[in-house]
């Protein structure tokens, strides 16, 4: 089963971008690792597939991959 995780955006963000979240949670070293990885790994957005570096992930969304399920919140300021 994948790990899970919380990410709460910074105060006055609407959105991060797929690949700097995927970044950030570690599931990828390099933010130029995040084509390749998006390439030949399965990542969901809200249950359906993504393989869009720059997509808008806003607050609510669930980001799914094979190692991490990663929730999306809003700012608590």
């Amino acid at each position: 089963m994948a790990a899970e995780r919380t990410v709460e955006l910074k105060p006055g963000e609407e959105f991060i971008r797929l690949g700097q979240l995927l970044k950030y949670t570690g599931v990828v070293d390099r933010g130029s690792d995040v084509r390749d990885y998006l390439a030949t790994r399965a990542v969901t957005v809200d249950g359906r597939a993504e393989n869009r570096r720059g997509a808008k992930i806003r607050p609510g969304q669930v980001v799914a991959t094979d190692e991490l399920i990663i929730r999306v919140c809003a700012s608590a300021n």
